[in-house]
């Protein structure tokens, strides 16, 4: 026996409606609590306070500088300085006594660095990048005694 095709268009029709529903996308609440029994709580303060002042920036390092260290009557003036890392030291040679041209050698012993034979009218120059305390020195005796001065860098 052969059914008409709309009979057979007919019960595929009533086996599709009657199948599961498929998801569709939309999303079915069903366990949903009535809206009189919803407690409506306050937000608790959180436990860690977050700071909301924003931090100051850290100042910029200073403008490197050129500090000039006399060399005359056999001495260093000034003696000692307090710089910043970067700034720049002249040693500028002005010795000359009773008309005589005062020889000097500078030397930084901790950089290994010498100035060679200075004489009047030249200068010697080194920039500290390195914070430290640091010695200098004059490696010409005058009267059996070695002339120094330090140098530190912040």
């Amino acid at each position: 026996m052969k059914l008409p095709t709309y009979f057979l268009i007919f019960g595929m029709i009533l086996l599709i409606g009657c199948s599961q529903p498929q998801a569709t996308g939309n999303i079915i609440v069903e366990d949903v609590m009535p809206a009189e029994l919803v407690i409506n709580e306050t937000p608790k303060e959180p436990d860690v306070v977050i700071n909301e002042t924003p931090e100051e920036a850290p100042a910029p390092p200073p403008e490197p500088k050129t500090v000039t260290i006399e060399v005359s009557d056999n001495k260093f003036n000034p003696k000692n300085l307090v710089l910043n890392a970067g700034d720049t030291v002249v040693w500028a040679h002005n010795d000359v006594y009773e008309g005589r041209a005062m020889p000097h050698i500078l030397e930084i012993p901790a950089f290994k660095v010498k100035s060679g034979n200075m004489a009047p009218g030249d200068k010697f120059q080194y920039t500290f990048n390195e914070k430290g305390k640091y010695t200098y020195r004059d490696l010409v005796p005058y009267r059996d005694e070695m002339r120094t001065g330090t140098i530190e860098v912040n």
